[in-house]
């Protein structure tokens, strides 16, 4: 794995809205951490303070698993509510009976 497929990687996970992102060690309330590369490695770091974070491929490999799952919980959930409000609509048109 090469660090723009690792930042890739973070980065999709941060901005996942079904995971909680992973966050500064000092204070929670910070913004979340960025994945940067330094000294030819990927780390995270809090923009609001000096805290970083490094991953290991293994770890990175399981956020990607995550990630990708729960986006397709998320595709999934909008095929249902878009199958549901084609009901509605039919049942409004009168196409659909109880």
């Amino acid at each position: 794995m090469n660090n723009k497929q690792r930042i890739g990687i973070m980065t999709s996970y941060q901005s996942n809205p079904m995971v909680h992102p992973l966050t500064c060690g000092n204070n929670s309330m910070h913004e979340n951490l960025v994945p940067v590369e330094e000294n030819n490695e990927v780390i995270l770091m809090c923009l609001d303070c000096d805290y970083t974070q490094s991953l290991d491929d293994e770890f990175i490999k399981l956020l990607h698993e995550y990630d990708k799952i729960q986006r397709k919980m998320i595709e999934k959930y909008k095929k249902i509510l878009q199958e549901d409000n084609k009901l509605k609509e039919m049942k409004e048109k009168g196409k659909l009976i109880n």
